[in-house]
């Protein structure tokens, strides 16, 4: 993962990460790097609670909902463990209206 992607999604800056997906070499393709032990930056946001950050990068790349890290964990099981209710709401919203697009992906993958 880009270090620039992991400092934003870790203070939540939302103006960083507008940046990094404007560049031209980067794009949307720089939400899909993980760090060593597979965490995305909505992983990483969604667990520390930057509900705007995790809200963003769902909104620009909404297979990150159902993407999991080394331990099988989506971004909504950090948020859920880490009591970070705002995020975990905010991301089942994402994944309730996004359920149409995605026929294969139940809710029910998502918590167990």
């Amino acid at each position: 993962m880009d270090p620039r992607l992991h400092k934003a999604a870790v203070q939540g800056n939302t103006a960083s990460l507008a940046a990094l997906l404007g560049e031209k070499q980067l794009g949307a393709k720089i939400l899909n790097s993980t760090t060593p032990q597979g965490n995305t930056a909505l992983h990483i946001a969604a667990g520390l609670g930057r509900v705007a950050f995790a809200e963003a990068a769902a909104a620009e790349h909404g297979d990150l909902l159902v993407a999991r890290n080394d331990q099988g964990d989506t971004p909504l099981h950090l948020a859920a463990r880490a009591g970070k209710m705002a995020v975990a709401d905010m991301l089942i919203t994402f994944i309730t209206m996004a359920g149409a697009c995605w026929p294969e992906v139940s809710v029910r993958f998502l918590f167990f």
